[in-house]
């Protein structure tokens, strides 16, 4: 059972927005990743100078990725924003190397995904439902394709 606030459109949305997390992880988690990053801004920032952050990340090196999904996820008191994304790459460990420009916004965790590691038993990488876990209709994030 969902902790019911007692107002039903309210109790709707959480539902919604769980099934829609649920699923999104399930496809995200379903396609090819080969690195998993965070980018935790050490300075307050929106969703919408994190998309800059990405889109540039991505157009600089996009021909070393073939895929990048990134989502910008709200800390508690919705003052801040950190970026979680995904890149599927032949040359992982070079794009990996081109992380370093990003360690002027703030701190970087980034890390080679080993399939085996983080397969449900659906058959899917829990990375996925690790990034959408906070996925909703208002949450800003995009997906990259060559």
């Amino acid at each position: 059972m969902f902790p019911s606030t007692g107002k039903v459109a309210e109790d709707i949305v959480f539902i919604m927005n769980k099934k829609l997390n649920r699923e999104m992880g399930k496809y995200i988690g379903g396609m090819e990743w080969d690195i998993f990053t965070t980018l935790s801004y050490k300075n307050p920032c929106k969703e919408h100078f994190n998309r800059r952050v990405m889109e540039n990340y991505y157009n600089k090196n996009r021909n070393l990725i073939n895929t990048m999904f990134f989502l910008s996820e709200r800390n508690k008191n919705f003052t801040n924003v950190h970026s979680h994304f995904l890149i599927s790459s032949s040359s992982a460990e070079r794009v990996m190397k081109k992380n370093k420009p990003l360690y002027k916004w703030g701190h970087i965790h980034s890390v080679m995904i080993d399939n085996n590691m983080f397969v449900t038993e659906e058959g899917v990488l829990s990375v996925g439902y690790y990034v959408t876990k906070f996925f909703e209709k208002n949450v800003d994030w995009d997906i990259f394709f060559e």
